[in-house]
């Protein structure tokens, strides 16, 4: 049986079956991997499209949790695995393993997993939207002034994406969350970022928590705080909402 069938089987038994969501692994080409949670069929005909782009750690369960999350807000949420299925615990070596990461290679297999999502069932190819986290984030506005069919972004905290030529290509909303106790960045650099935003009449929105460290929003790590990650999610839910209704 082919992929494509695999997945139209998939299809009509998710469409006879009475559930919130359902998230689970698929194969995307060759060996390449990404996470899947699609919303209640039931809801409606056609669904907004997610794509989250990992930070450091891997497509661990806190990320599998909040493709979970947004499919049960009614979003078709897809991860793409840039590690191969390694997950990172320690947070030098998660640091060290983003770095050996080649650009091609990940805007490739976002492209790849754009493609998938522009065709699965029910999926609405002109209300796609991105989140990326860290080192992800910077890869997917990178990706996305290049491909059109995104249409929102979210940036969680990490590294600065600040080329001008980047800047200037951006034709979407972005939401940017910041802390102001991440020692990835100055703060003088994120906000220098969005004024140039500002000037160049971007549709981007910076919020910067007092307390906010790196990783903020992951449990496992050490600048987690409850408060700020379930904050950042309500801004994060409501802005894609907003502007992928």
């Amino acid at each position: 049986m082919t992929k494509r069938c695999c997945f139209a089987f998939l299809f009509c038994f998710l469409l006879s079956s009475n559930f919130a969501f359902a998230g689970g692994w698929i194969e995307l080409s060759g060996s390449q991997k990404a996470y899947l949670a699609v919303p209640d069929w039931k809801e409606q005909e056609f669904f907004p499209v997610v794509i989250l782009a990992h930070g450091p750690w891997g497509l661990d369960r806190e990320i599998q949790r909040t493709a979970d999350r947004l499919a049960e807000e009614g979003f078709i949420a897809l991860a793409p695995d840039f590690y191969g299925g390694a997950v990172i615990g320690n947070e030098v070596e998660a640091y060290e393993k983003m770095q050996t990461l080649i650009t091609e290679d990940v805007l490739y297999l976002l492209i790849e997993t754009v493609d998938f999502a522009q065709d699965y069932p029910r999926s609405d190819p002109e209300r796609i939207g991105m989140i990326g986290w860290a080192n992800g984030g910077e890869f997917s506005l990178n990706y996305a002034v290049k491909d059109l069919r995104i249409r929102a972004l979210v940036i969680y905290y990490g590294n600065i994406p600040a080329g001008e030529k980047t800047l200037e290509g951006l034709k979407i909303p972005l939401l940017g969350l910041y802390g102001k106790k991440d020692k990835s960045f100055t703060l003088r650099d994120v906000e220098a970022l969005w004024f140039r935003l500002s000037q160049l009449h971007k549709r981007s929105t910076l919020h910067l928590y007092e307390k906010g460290r790196f990783g903020f929003d992951h449990p496992r790590q050490s600048g987690y705080d409850p408060l700020i990650a379930e904050d950042a999610w309500e801004k994060t839910r409501v802005f894609l909402k907003a502007n992928l209704a």
